[in-house]
């Protein structure tokens, strides 16, 4: 009986292991999304004094952190990810590829970029790895009846 409970925690492991590289995939990706929404509209904002008052203009972190105002998704998704020194926005390629690009498209890229904000928020909230041994207990169960149980 030892082995096979010492099977389950293996298991428990690999598992656990898996969830937590997903859990990092889409903290990723939601990040790039923060990222790219904060030059989208950093690009807006140089846009002939378009939205001025409304975020600083300083450095993409500021951009970033001053998207919260907008509230849902990127208040929450701000709090789930970190998004660490980024720099400015002539960093990156991104933010060349669009900021000569008309208003119109930027704010359409925005709304887009918003949307998979909330996609990716959802998707972070559900990949929550299970702590402890006793979390995973539905799947210790499913693994022990189809290790013990017999074809009929």
């Amino acid at each position: 009986m030892q082995h096979i409970g010492g099977v389950g925690t293996k298991l428990f492991q690999a598992e656990r292991g898996r969830l937590q590289a997903e859990k990092k995939a889409i903290e990723e990706e939601a990040r790039r999304i923060l990222i790219e929404v904060a030059l989208v509209y950093k690009a807006l904002q140089m846009q002939e004094g378009l939205y001025a008052d409304d975020l600083p203009v300083g450095s993409i972190e500021q951009v970033v952190a001053g998207l919260k105002r907008f509230k849902f998704p990127f208040a929450p998704l701000l709090l789930k990810v970190e998004i660490g020194s980024l720099g400015d926005a002539s960093d990156f390629r991104f933010f060349h590829k669009i900021k000569s690009e008309a208003p119109k498209s930027l704010q359409k890229r925005f709304e887009a970029l918003k949307s998979q904000a909330t996609d990716i928020l959802g998707k972070l909230s559900q990949a929550q790895p299970p702590t402890q041994e006793k979390d995973y207990a539905p799947l210790k169960e499913q693994i022990d009846v189809k290790i013990f149980k017999t074809p009929n």
